[in-house]
């Protein structure tokens, strides 16, 4: 589940995903629906803003939550269609399951886009501030 939220300090659209609710049995709905939002968030930027912000809430995310499917097909789709839109993607409380998913997915990244991926363990909320403010977060995230 993912959806647009306002923006971080830089001026990005931001888009918040919560990977605990991805069903890998669902995935070419899910996929639909991430190419969808990308182009609704892309439509929606003025210039000079050209990136977006991504923000994986990673919290209760299981194996069972792991779709290789899903992830090769947001890579490819990023990279032919969105080719150096992000500007950020933030992963809080990504559990240790996800570091093997992680190995797995990095290897189909340009370096220079995974090199834009940042973790977020710990006391994340404090970390978010960094790059938003309250206005521009959901609730269970910090935000007001």
């Amino acid at each position: 589940a993912g959806f647009h939220l306002g923006h971080d300090r830089a001026g990005r659209p931001t888009i918040f995903m919560f990977p605990r609710f991805h069903d890998p049995s669902r995935s070419d709905d899910a996929i639909r629906d991430f190419v969808c939002l990308m182009f609704r968030v892309v439509s929606n930027m003025r210039p000079p803003i050209e990136t977006w912000c991504s923000v994986f809430d990673m919290s209760g995310y299981t194996t069972k939550n792991s779709d290789l499917n899903w992830t090769y097909h947001v890579i490819n789709t990023l990279q032919s269609f969105f080719p150096e839109r992000l500007g950020v993607a933030l992963l809080l409380n990504a559990p240790m399951s996800f570091s093997i998913l992680w190995k797995a997915s990095k290897r189909f990244l340009d370096a220079n886009t995974a090199s834009k991926v940042v973790f977020l363990p710990g006391d994340y909320k404090a970390k978010l501030k960094v790059y938003f403010e309250d206005c521009h977060l959901p609730v269970c995230l910090g935000g007001t």
